[in-house]
């Protein structure tokens, strides 16, 4: 039996490559291949987790770390995009897109809906709601997506939850909210650009120590 390759994946994903090794160039290929495998069976088998990290979220699905929505309540578009740039208030942030948005529902176990109440829906909306500090249970969240019949407005999703009017209901487009409307129930749903992923680093890793032992 040979030695074992031990391959961390993202987040707190772990992977166990073995391989019978005849020759030590023979092995650092088979390493190389291993590493691959690893992450393709991973990224097509893993189950997301959405992981609270105080003032943002981290989703192990897409590696998104999403803010929590309550340093964006009753802000308009134009407030907060105005403030990405270097020092300031949202830097590092960009406004997430609608298919982001569903997929970050999605990845907590809600179903989008056409805006009716799923009572599937209740109990991951609240704890999503919970975890992302909304302080309503009726939340309209503002996306970085332009609407497609109302020019220069930007679409919002809306999230209910215990206590609204539909619980349960998911609607990743609901309103085209004007860039400088606000309200008391409208956030914005910002995400922290992704860094690379744990993968690609071993990768890159791997493929020095192979050059360096083939020399």
């Amino acid at each position: 039996m040979g030695p074992m390759a031990l391959c961390k994946i993202g987040g707190p994903v772990v992977c166990f490559c073995r391989t019978n090794w005849h020759s030590e160039r023979a092995g650092n290929m088979k390493l190389l291949v291993a590493i691959g495998l690893a992450g393709l069976i991973v990224s097509s088998t893993t189950q997301a987790a959405l992981i609270d990290q105080g003032a943002t979220t981290l989703d192990t699905g897409t590696g998104l770390v999403w803010l929590d929505i309550t340093s964006t309540m009753n802000r308009s578009y134009n407030d907060v995009s105005s403030k990405f740039g270097l020092g300031q208030e949202f830097e590092g942030y960009r406004y997430a897109t609608v298919a982001e948005e569903v997929q970050f529902w999605n990845n907590a176990g809600i179903v989008v809906t056409s805006g009716t109440g799923l009572p599937a829906n209740v109990a991951p909306a609240d704890s999503l709601l919970a975890l992302i500090g909304s302080p309503v249970a009726d939340l309209f969240g503002l996306t970085g997506d332009l609407s497609d019949n109302s020019p220069g407005r930007y679409k919002a999703g809306a999230l209910w939850g215990t206590g609204s009017t539909a619980p349960g209901g998911a609607v990743a487009w609901s309103i085209n909210a004007p860039p400088g409307y606000t309200a008391p129930n409208m956030g914005s749903w910002l995400v922290a650009v992704p860094e690379p992923t744990a993968l690609a680093s071993l990768a890159l890793g791997s493929t020095l120590l192979l050059r360096r032992r083939m020399k």
